[in-house]
């Protein structure tokens, strides 16, 4: 019965926010009212899919439930990491009695605001995309691809993960107007993952001061001062996370290192962590490919990663001839998707958690792509 209730709630909720959200579709798309229909139906598709998936594999979806279960005080679950994903699920679950599919569903629900956030902020930044297919521009094509709405629909953190990244861009767009999304989105990276934060610091505060005349003077002053107090304040949980006294992640002997090792042990794909920096970051961005898909989604994985080596040469010989063009937001796009990359990249250890964590960065690279194509089919 509380799945009713969460599927009605969550059902409710989209439906009221459906018209500030059709109000951000590409101004190009003929079928524009329907997009956002169709990107939630989507996303429900693959919550069905990875709920069968974790009923049928070891997922830590159930074990996340079960510790959220046992825990007796909601105030120990407020910590950084893990266990904070307890703490979003605590009242739903030792409060409102949820079951674990309530639970998958409302946190797909999480990652579907993500992806929806998202887009948001690449098509306001983005404009004269040609018409592609159905009605869409590339834009809104490329949000339904299927990896990212997979690995935000389960309850874990790859859905808040996705939420927060996607909310503090939708913030960032238009940040004289949204401080409170983009607030909330960096709250929520630092709970989870607080060395994406440090990279998408990072990324405001170079991006910032490349953006070439796109910002005004004082406001690149502004950013980049908060970009270096920020990236002060989180730098010590970073060298926490990392177990390391070196900000150096490409140092094989640092903590993080050391981590991917051990993360490299567990039985979820290809052992990444012995790999050069340089494999580890096309591991990371462009595989599986078809020699080393282990099963069906294995294949399916593989076609979409062929589609990013696709999307990276055209970014490569098309974007950067014109990155003059770009503005603001897109470069900073950029910069955050590359050094959270390679972040990333060296603390996967093996390819399956490498899957799930590209699915949180990734509509950041959809979004620099689309910026590409409209330069490439439109002289701006």
């Amino acid at each position: 019965m509380d799945f009713v209730f969460c599927f009605l709630l969550i059902t409710g909720i989209y439906m009221m926010q459906r018209d500030f959200l059709s109000d951000h579709i590409n101004k190009n798309s003929q079928a524009n009212k329907y997009f956002f229909d169709y990107l939630f139906i989507y996303h429900l598709i693959f919550f069905v899919i990875y709920l069968i998936f974790a009923y049928i594999n070891r997922s830590d979806s159930g074990e996340y439930y079960e510790k959220t279960l046992r825990q007796s005080n909601w105030a120990d679950c407020w910590e950084s990491g893990t266990v904070f994903v307890e703490f979003i699920a605590y009242p739903f679950i030792n409060i409102l009695g949820f079951s674990y599919e309530s639970m998958m569903l409302l946190f797909s629900f999480f990652g579907f605001q993500g992806i929806a956030f998202f887009y948001i902020s690449g098509n306001e930044n983005i404009f004269n995309l040609p018409i592609k297919y159905g009605g869409f521009t590339v834009l809104e094509l490329l949000f339904f691809l299927p990896n990212s709405h997979f690995w935000s629909s389960s309850l874990g953190k790859g859905s808040l993960m996705t939420l927060g990244i996607g909310l503090f861009f939708f913030g960032l767009s238009r940040f004289q107007k949204r401080i409170i999304p983009l607030l909330l989105g960096a709250l929520l990276i630092y709970m989870i993952r607080v060395h994406i934060l440090l990279a998408i610091i990072m990324a405001l505060g170079i991006g910032s001061l490349f953006s070439f005349g796109n910002l005004k003077w004082y406001f690149k002053i502004l950013i980049i001062l908060v970009s270096i107090g920020g990236a002060s304040f989180v730098m010590e949980d970073v060298l926490k996370v990392s177990g390391t006294e070196t900000i150096n992640i490409l140092d094989d002997n640092t903590g993080v290192n050391r981590r991917a090792g051990e993360l490299g042990k567990s039985n979820s794909g290809v052992d990444i962590s012995n790999y050069n920096q340089g494999a580890k970051l096309f591991t990371f961005l462009f595989r599986p490919l078809f020699f080393d898909a282990p099963n069906a989604m294995g294949v399916v994985t593989s076609v979409e990663d062929v589609v990013y080596i696709y999307m990276a040469i055209q970014i490569i010989l098309i974007g950067f001839v014109q990155i003059l063009k770009w503005n603001g937001f897109v470069i900073i796009a950029f910069i955050a998707l590359l050094i959270a990359s390679i972040a990333l990249a060296q603390v996967s250890g093996n390819l399956g958690i490498a899957l799930r964590q590209k699915a949180q960065i990734m509509p950041l690279f959809f979004i620099v792509y689309a910026k590409v194509a409209s330069l490439r089919y439109y002289k701006i």
